[in-house]
């Protein structure tokens, strides 16, 4: 294969990329993807969208008395069907991010407790800021149709936290002025929760959909077992 780039040129890019966050691991992924898929999409997101999607998520939080440092953070390989990039601020809690839907709409909790305190564990702790790529819709994956937390865990299949799913809400209505889940309930499986009567044994999810009947419109946050499934509970897959 004839050389496209000259020596000079080769180093800078490879400074660039590393400068981006491509290490070791990330480059054997480049390497090792059929057809140069991976390449494609570097090349694809292009820098400039990158940027441009970084800044907006930048503005979004400040707007909201959140500053973020954009520089380091990484952005994960899209993945086809994927085209929402949700940027999550480090050590934000979930019951910050419920406080904000509050102020824009009205949210019902139907949880005893602090949000913060039930929620026991989360696959993706936010020490520092993060992004993730999601299903750009407004309903949850239908590709999960039928399957539980549990299912979910067990095929492991990284899915939204709490966290997550309130944050794509907020910026969505910031968007549209609407919202998520009109007909089926996210399952927040990225998250355990405790149960209200003991906080020993954690085997609870939360589950979020909009409720929009009898003029009462609300955010609606309840929980049920980790087993529970069925035709209206399904996940949202996330790729990071």
């Amino acid at each position: 294969m004839s050389r496209t780039l000259s020596v000079h040129k080769e180093h800078e890019f490879l400074l660039a990329m590393e400068k981006a966050g491509l290490n070791d691991a990330l480059a054997q992924k480049v390497i090792a993807s059929k057809s140069n898929e991976i390449a494609q999409q570097f090349i694809a997101l292009g820098h400039d969208q990158a940027e441009l999607i970084l800044f907006e998520w930048q503005q979004f939080w400040e707007k909201l008395g959140i500053k973020i440092d954009i520089t380091g953070i990484r952005i994960p390989i899209k993945k086809n069907g994927f085209d929402r990039l949700l940027v999550i601020p480090g050590n934000i809690t979930t019951k910050k991010v419920l406080e904000f839907c509050k102020s824009f709409f009205t949210c019902w909790f139907y949880i005893a407790k602090n949000i913060n305190s039930i929620i026991a564990t989360n696959a993706r702790e936010n020490v520092v800021t993060y992004a993730i790529w999601v299903h750009d819709r407004v309903e949850s994956d239908k590709e999960l149709i039928g399957m539980s937390a549990n299912d979910l865990r067990m095929k492991k299949i990284a899915t939204m936290t709490v966290l997550e799913r309130l944050i794509f809400e907020l910026k969505y209505y910031q968007e549209t002025g609407h919202h998520l889940d009109l007909e089926n309930p996210t399952i927040c499986s990225g998250s355990r929760c405790f149960r209200e009567t003991d906080d020993v044994i954690f085997d609870r999810v939360i589950h979020i959909h909009w409720r929009d009947r009898w003029q009462d419109e609300s955010l609606v946050i309840d929980n049920f077992s980790e087993t529970e499934h069925g035709n209206h509970y399904r996940a949202r897959e996330i790729v990071w």
